[in-house]
């Protein structure tokens, strides 16, 4: 098993690399410590603003704290997303280990965390 840190981290990168550009642009993205390749594991975050119309929803902070937020959303019983990607993000929380988060996951991760449902997509 991973770090937790290193889990919440890895989903955050996959989320603003691989998934969520089609609904959102980010302004700042930190992700390293002293502009070296080296991971800020405990404080990473990236704001981001929508993509097409840039007054849907406000400037927004992605971070640690909205990662845990969506996979402790999605987790619920009553969440409304599908078995498979469910059961896989459950996998990835269970084992901390985002091998097991793809972009879809990632996608819905952060918009569970930031809006408490699946907004976009």
């Amino acid at each position: 098993m991973g770090s937790r840190k290193q889990f919440y981290f890895d989903v955050f990168v996959t989320a603003l690399e691989g998934s969520i550009g089609y609904w959102a642009c980010a302004t700042v993205y930190h992700w390293t410590r002293d502009k070296g390749a080296t991971e800020d594991l405990a404080g990473f975050y990236a704001k981001v603003v929508d993509a097409e119309f840039e007054d849907a929803f406000p400037e927004t902070m992605i971070d640690a704290k909205v990662i845990r937020k969506g996979i402790k959303a999605i987790l619920c019983d009553d969440f409304r997303i599908g078995k498979e990607l469910k059961a896989d993000i459950e996998r990835a929380d269970i084992n901390n280990d985002a091998s097991y988060i793809d972009a879809d996951s990632a996608d819905c991760i952060v918009q569970a965390g930031m809006f408490g449902e699946i907004v976009f997509g």
